[in-house]
Order: structure tokens, then C-alpha cells, then sequence
């Protein structure tokens, strides 16, 4: 437990809120998704703080190798679940031709709006009506749902590679 606080460095934390900001830029994410971002990645982190050797390298440098290798799983991840979104969803090429009632048809990019693009690609940002709106919800439903619940990736990652090291007893 000693070596996870030591680990999170001022270095640490200010890596981890600018590979958050670089990320949340990227299509697939929201400004909405930061916070939620650093969380991973500082779970990350703290789940290899075990694998830091000093005779291996620097603390600083360990802590980029980290962040670094967890912001490609992130990204990784989120790609993954736009390649394959689900048996439910009907994907479509914007460049298919779609009819139009006055005119010719044209690709579905030219048709679809930039607000709608932005909601269906998940890179529209919530104003703060709707930000208020969705943490009030999640306030009045969070008391009912049970104790325990599904851990993230990077925690059943943290839990797996914990598990994996854990002396045979």
C-alpha cells in the first residue's frame, strides 16, 4: 500500500489530467468522459505500482510507461466498441446515398445533422442543463442499485493482474 501513495506523484497527477484532457478530444469520447478517464487511468496505475523496479529506470519514466500503455487500452477499448457496437444496432456507412423528397439523393453525411452526427458518434458534450438533469437522476437511482457492481476494465484488469501475482498460499 506504501508504494501506490508514493506513486501518485505530483508528476503522476499532472500526466494523468493532460493524457485525460488529449484523450476526451479524440472522436469516441465526450469532455463529459474526463473525469471518469483520469479515474481509470490513476486505477491503472496504482494497480502496477507493485512492477516498479528503481534499478530498472526512473519513478517518472515508470509512471509515463503506465499512463501511456493505459491510455492505448482506453482508446483501444473505445474502439473496439464502435467496430462492434452490438447485436442491437444497425450501423450504416455515411457515404451510403439516401433518398432525398426535392433532389437527388445524397451520402447520409451531407443529411445528417451536425448535432445528430455529434450524438450518435458520442462526441457531443452535455450543456449543463442536461448535466444537472443527469446527475440528479443518477443521484435518485444510485441509493436502490445493490453494493457490489461490475468494476471497470482497468479494475478487473488491476484485479486480474493482482490475482496473478499474489503469492501461492
Amino acid at each position: 500500500m506504501a508504494r501506490q501513495a508514493v506513486i501518485l506523484t505530483e508528476y503522476a497527477r499532472t500526466l494523468i489530467r493532460v493524457k485525460a484532457k488529449q484523450i476526451v478530444r479524440r472522436p469516441g469520447f465526450s469532455r463529459s468522459d474526463q473525469a471518469d478517464v483520469e479515474q481509470d487511468l490513476i486505477v491503472h496505475l496504482l494497480c502496477q505500482a507493485q512492477h516498479f523496479d528503481p534499478d530498472r529506470g526512473s519513478l517518472n519514466t515508470f509512471i509515463s510507461r503506465v499512463v501511456d500503455s493505459a491510455v492505448a487500452m482506453l482508446v483501444r477499448d473505445r474502439e473496439r466498441v464502435k467496430r462492434n457496437p452490438g447485436d442491437d444496432a444497425e450501423v450504416q456507412s455515411l457515404a451510403d446515398m439516401g433518398p432525398q423528397p426535392d433532389g437527388p439523393p445524397e451520402s447520409l453525411a451531407r443529411l445528417i445533422s451536425r448535432n445528430d452526427l455529434e450524438r450518435r458518434t458520442g462526441t457531443a458534450s452535455l450543456t449543463d442543463a442536461q448535466l444537472f438533469d443527469l446527475a440528479s437522476d443518477v443521484a435518485s437511482v444510485l441509493p436502490s442499485l445493490p453494493a457490489a457492481s461490475v468494476p471497470s476494465p482497468p479494475m478487473r484488469r488491476c484485479r486480474a493482474s493482482q490475482a496473478a501475482h499474489r503469492p501461492a498460499a
